[in-house]
């Protein structure tokens, strides 16, 4: 049905959002599900569905690249 929410490869459970039923989360770059305490906080204090490990890679990723771009 149209107002079903969809089955999520997440945790294969209906549900809308990045929020799984037992309120875990996907991470968007390694899709490990973790709590929502592991996600990465955005400077705005908003919560994004990336876990911190990914956050700190990306972060240290972009340093470099703007690095190399700059030297």
């Amino acid at each position: 049905m149209m107002n079903e929410p969809p089955v999520r490869l997440c945790c294969f459970k209906r549900h809308w959002g990045s929020i799984c039923p037992d309120g875990k989360v996907m991470c968007c770059l390694c899709f490990e599900r973790v709590e929502q305490d592991q996600l990465n906080v955005c400077e705005d204090g908003s919560k994004e569905d990336v876990c911190k490990p990914c956050a700190e890679r990306e972060k240290a990723q972009m340093e470099a690249h703007n690095a190399k771009l700059q030297g």
